[in-house]
């Protein structure tokens, strides 16, 4: 304190700065909870349709697809909210006009710059995770801001879930409660490196929009890698999380959107999936999904064979990956890449490095070295 030269208030400020952000927002009245599930393929928008949703989400790969899944299930009498790309970059801001001309009832901005864009657009906005509301001043601020809803921030956890539903109206606030976490986004095309000789959209020949591609660990775990309309990568976690258990408390609160994410969720194997999360709202969700037994994957192996597999496999690129984590989810269409066997050094024969098995025997030690000694 003996190096502050001026003090901007004498006490603590977080309740008027708290007041200041809620001022100019009107109170918003009570409103039923919606389960609102958020679609990434024609199965799936088929599967939530079927299942009698009333409120879609659309996040589309390309825009004549997304034009069609609008007309589909306004079709349907739902009502239709259009994500956003997760980057709006300069020069960009054309995608965000064609959404607005689609006439969507609603626009899930995922940034900044999405917010200030759309805002003079009189469209109803809600706020994605990716505003990173955690608290009652994010909230207000966000709010202010035109935002119709706001969306809670991934990195809470029950406690402060509820600590941010506590001073946050209800009627403006929307909670995840099923969705695979979003490791990271890049401008990367994994689709097109790895599928195409081509750079980019003009020379790849869009392999993104006949495969599927997902990245597996060390571990075993499968994420998938979706594109977006910029031709970006989003990498998403394997094991989808969860806040099922906490659905009987935020209905309770009054919460007016519970949102359900999907990924690769394939739609005709869980045409009820957001009714069953709210089925399951008293108990935990925490479930370990048991694969069954595929080409590619089985049960898994006693410690001493897998031990034995893996250095029996090690070195060959169409061998058993490294590492034994729980197969994929049987229900997830991927293509799995797996990381080809390092280059020989220089001078080697070519080819994998052969192994006998987990510990190789090594050659028999050559004699002793002895040294000569001076002549005296």
């Amino acid at each position: 304190l003996d190096r502050v030269e001026r003090t901007l208030a004498p006490g603590a400020v977080v309740a008027e700065v708290a007041a200041a952000a809620w001022a100019a927002i009107a109170p918003a009245p009570a409103t039923a909870t919606t389960v609102v599930p958020l679609c990434r393929t024609d199965a799936q928008l088929d599967a939530v349709l079927a299942a009698g949703a009333t409120e879609v989400e659309l996040d589309w790969m390309e825009l004549v697809g997304l034009g069609r899944a609008v007309a589909r299930a306004r079709a349907a009498g739902a009502r239709v909210v259009i994500a956003t790309p997760r980057v709006i970059k300069p020069g960009e801001e054309r995608v965000l006009a064609h959404l607005v001309r689609l006439e969507p009832d609603a626009i899930l901005a995922r940034s900044w710059a999405a917010v200030a864009a759309l805002a003079p657009h009189g469209l109803a906005l809600h706020g994605d995770f990716s505003l990173n509301v955690v608290n009652g001043i994010t909230a207000g601020f966000a709010l202010g801001l035109g935002l119709t809803t706001v969306t809670a921030a991934h990195d809470l956890d029950a406690e402060q879930l509820e600590a941010l539903v506590a001073v946050t109206p209800p009627a403006r606030l929307a909670v995840t409660v099923h969705h695979h976490i979003p490791s990271f986004h890049t401008e990367h095309c994994v689709y097109a490196h790895l599928l195409s000789a081509g750079r980019d959209f003009r020379s790849c020949g869009r392999p993104c929009e006949a495969h599927d591609v997902a990245l597996r660990d060390r571990t075993g775990q499968v994420h998938p890698v979706v594109v977006d309309v910029g031709c970006r990568n989003t990498v998403f976690g394997a094991q989808a999380q969860s806040a099922a258990g906490l659905a009987a408390g935020l209905v309770a609160r009054g919460v007016a959107r519970l949102r359900v994410e999907f990924v690769r969720e394939a739609g005709a194997a869980r045409p009820g999936a957001a009714r069953r999360l709210l089925a399951q709202r008293g108990q935990r969700h925490h479930r370990r999904v048991r694969a069954r037994p595929g080409p590619d994957h089985g049960h898994r192996r006693p410690r001493s064979r897998r031990r034995a597999a893996r250095g029996a496999g090690r070195g060959d690129a169409a061998g058993p990956a490294r590492g034994h984590g729980p197969p994929p989810h049987p229900q997830l269409p991927h293509r799995a890449l797996r990381l080809r066997a390092r280059p020989s050094r220089p001078g080697s024969a070519a080819g994998p490095r052969p192994t006998a098995g987990p510990r190789s025997r090594r050659s028999p030690a050559a004699p002793p070295r002895t040294r000569a000694r001076p002549a005296t």
